[in-house]
Parts: structure tokens; sequence; C-alpha cells
């Protein structure tokens, strides 16, 4: 049997308010990651005094984790047979509950313990965030592929998705202005915390519920194309083979990397925005909201050009406008920290113009990629006649968190070595060092992810022959 075989599974009956449903799913999750992302190293650094070091390692290793457990849920969930969750909402239902609690219990850390068993703390909670946010997102990531039913609804499902999610990124940036009066206050964290799990459970239940109706059309699904039933080992092992598939590789290592930037501007960048160029959580709050604004509101005009120039090129442009972006931000950083022709007063708004920019381009990244690995597994599996759906979504997401979780630790490293102090006078070396690092990593990274992408060779018309042999056989 052979991928989209059937009629009925190939059948597009997905309605709008279904892809919305499906979408909200995604806000919930990000709502709690970005937080936690975002925020977590602040929260240690700031609120709690850990060392950078210290907490770049407890990231490390529950990001490690986190990667590593993508594989084994997307297997599992590839093998999963129920005739009420089928292969993907049994794991969703499960993983919603545990990340609404566990989030609740890592920002709540007593701010009495000592440093030691601060660490213990983050290093248990972060495991058990990461492990339930990986049974949640590898199985709803996997049902988007299989949700879709062509080429272009695959960009369209993703939008809708991508829309959400970035909204689920918005609101951690919103609730820092309306929230954070001191950075030190440990109950502003945990209020975000609270808010994030209900968002969460929420959000959840809605694409829990609104994709259910397709259960008959995935239940069809599950049973084209053969399951592969590995050993974990094998499993891990065939992670490395499929980078033997150039387009895997390309896709794979390019999203990883184009993906490493938001981790240099989420980790330290509130370190930046507030230490280096002094602005308070609102208008760092209002520089960020632009950001994702933009990277919401560019989602329509990237799916019009992923059918004008295919989704790689459409990609490439959208990096290379965010590079834009990033440049002009060096010069106002340049402009005002070392040439002083720009005063405290006007930079918030020249800031914004740059974060408009990189927004817009950033867009690119958050859909094209994923919508991409979607046409991959087609072709695969159509190639292969062996379903790995869930398998290879999980390889994505473990290759992408390791590179989040070695910019996090080299985040955390450099900001010791340039001499990061939260509770002591710091220097204008420690603050322009900020600047160098944040900005000069995300332009590094963007450039090295496009080197990737352009030797991905799947396109618009590859798909469309794949679909038509199907449905002649």
């Amino acid at each position: 049997m052979i991928f989209l075989k059937t009629k009925i599974a190939q059948k597009p009956i997905m309605s709008t308010v279904s892809k919305i449903m499906f979408g909200i799913g995604s806000l919930g999750f990000c709502m709690v990651s970005q937080t936690a992302t975002s925020l977590l190293m602040f929260f240690g650094t700031v609120a709690h005094l850990m060392p950078g070091t210290l907490m770049g390692i407890a990231i490390l290793i529950g990001t490690i984790w986190d990667g590593g457990s993508d594989p084994i849920f997307g297997a599992l969930s590839d093998r999963a047979k129920s005739k009420i969750f089928g292969r993907r909402h049994g794991f969703m239902f499960f993983g919603m509950f545990g990340v609404a609690l566990v989030n609740i219990m890592l920002w709540s850390l007593p701010v009495g313990f000592p440093v030691w068993l601060k660490f213990i703390w983050f290093v248990v909670f972060i495991l058990l965030f990461q492990t339930f946010n990986t049974i949640f997102q590898t199985p709803y990531q996997a049902l988007g592929v299989e949700l879709a039913s062509s080429y272009d609804d695959r960009s369209s499902l993703e939008a809708f998705k991508t829309i959400f999610f970035l909204i689920g990124m918005i609101i951690p940036t919103v609730l820092l202005a309306v929230i954070f009066k001191d950075k030190t206050n440990i109950e502003q964290y945990q209020t975000m915390a609270y808010i994030g799990s209900c968002v969460m459970l929420i959000s959840s239940a809605l694409a829990f519920m609104g994709t259910y109706n397709q259960m008959p059309r995935l239940n069809i699904k599950a049973r084209t194309g053969t399951i592969e039933k590995k050993s974990l080992f094998n499993v891990f092992l065939d992670f490395f083979k499929s980078f033997k598939i150039k387009n895997f590789r390309a896709l794979v290592v390019g999203y990883s990397v184009s993906l490493m930037s938001a981790a240099f501007l989420t980790s330290i960048g509130l370190h930046f925005f507030q230490y280096t160029f002094g602005l308070n959580f609102i208008e760092t709050a209002i520089m960020l909201g632009a950001l994702f604004l933009m990277t919401i509101l560019s989602q329509p005009f990237w799916m019009l050009i992923s059918r004008k120039l295919d989704k790689k090129g459409a990609l490439i442009l959208g990096i290379s406008i965010a590079l834009v972006g990033i440049f002009y931000e060096g010069f106002i950083f340049v402009s005002y920290y070392y040439l002083h022709t720009i005063n405290a007063g006007g930079l918030l708004g020249y800031l914004i113009v740059g974060m408009l920019v990189t927004g817009f381009g950033v867009g690119a990244i958050f859909s094209m990629p994923n919508s991409m690995m979607g046409d991959l597994i087609a072709v695969e599996q159509y190639r292969t006649g062996i379903n790995k759906t869930g398998t290879y979504n999980a390889f994505m997401t473990f290759a992408y968190k390791l590179s989040q979780s070695l910019s996090a630790f080299l985040a955390g490293i450099m900001l010791d070595i340039i001499g990061f102090k939260a509770d002591q006078q710091m220097s204008q070396t420690v603050f322009a060092s900020l600047g160098w690092l944040v900005l000069g990593g995300v332009f590094l990274v963007l450039c090295v992810s496009i080197v990737f992408f352009v030797q991905y060779g799947i396109t618009k018309k590859d798909v469309q022959e794949i679909t038509i042999k199907i449905s002649n056989e």
C-alpha cells in the first residue's frame, strides 16, 4: 500500500474552521515553550542569581533529552493503533495535561534554596517539562502532515498553524509588559506560568476536538504504507541513515541552524535589550511584539510566494530579508552605542523598524520548512513504501532541539565569559559584548542556513507528479 492511495484519504475534507481549530493547538505549547525559552535563563541568572554556566548546563541537559525523546515518541505514535484515539490523539490528550502541570512546578522554585538544590530543581523539572511537551508536540506535528491532502493544502494548513504558533510567541511578550514590574519578583514569573498552563489546556483541547472528526480518514491513512517496528536503538540509527537522503539532510540541518537565531534572540535577547539599550519591560515587549506581529502578518504573503517561487525559493527570500533586518539592527547598535548619533529618545522607533523587516523575513522560516517536510515525507513514502510520518517529523524536531540546546549552553557560557553579573556593577564592555554576541550570532547562523537550504531539491512539480501516479495506480 502507498501513502494517500485511497480516494477517501486523498479527499480534502477539512473545512476552514477545522484548520483553524487544528492551528490553535500550536498556540498553547508555543506559549509555554516560548516563555521557558525566553525567560528561563533570565529567571535563573537574575531572579535566582544562578551562574550562567549552571543555567546553560541545566537547559542543555533538558533540551538534549527533549530532542532525544522526539524520535522515540514519533516512532511510538507511528505504531499506535486505537479505534478511539487513532495514532496521534491519545498522545496529545495525555501530553497536554502533563505540560500544564509541570510548567507550573518549573516556575515555583523556592527562592531560599541553595544554588546546588536550585540546579537540581531546574534539571528535574526541565526534563519533565520537555518530556510532556514532546508527548504532545511530536504527534501533533505528524497529525498536521496527515491531515493535509495536497502540496498547496499542506501550505495552507501550515500557515494556520504558524499564525497561532506566532501568537503563542507574542503572548509572553505582552504579559512581560503587563505583569512584570520587578524582574526579581518570583511571583510575577509564577503568574506567567499559571496563565500559560491554562492557555495550553484550552488550545490543546480545541485542537483535539476540532480534528477528531477526521478520525475515519486518518485511520485509513494509518493502514497505508508499511510501519516499521524497530528497537529504540534502530530508531536512532535510522536518524543517521536518513542523513544519506540529500533532501532530508538539507532541510533538517538548514532548519536547525536557521532557528538557532531564535535561541540567541530569546535566551540572551532580554539581557541585550535591557542592559545594552536600557529598554524597560514595556519597551522590550513593544519591540518584540513588532517582530512577532509582522511574522504573523507575512504568512499569507509567503503562502502566495511559495506558489510562484516554490517553497525553497520563498524560504531563501525570507531569510535574505531577515538578514537585511539584522544588518540594520547592527547599524543602529553601532550608531547608538559607539557613534552616539542616535539618542535614547528615538532609539525604540529605529529598533522597531528593524524588527518589522526581520519579522517579515522570519515568517518564511516558521512556515516553509515544516511544509517542505510534508512534501519530503510524501516523496520518500512513494519511493520506499514505508510510512515514517511521525518518525521523520520527530527527526526534524530532534535535530532542531539539539541545535537549540547547544545555543543555550553556549549563551550561558558566553554570559560568564563576558562577565555578566546581574547582582554586580558591570562595565560598558559587558553591555557592548552582549550586542555583538546577539546580533553577530543571529546574522551568522542565518547565512549558514542558506548554504543548506539551497541543496533541497523537491519541487511542486515533483509532488504533483507523485500525486498523479498514485491516483492512476
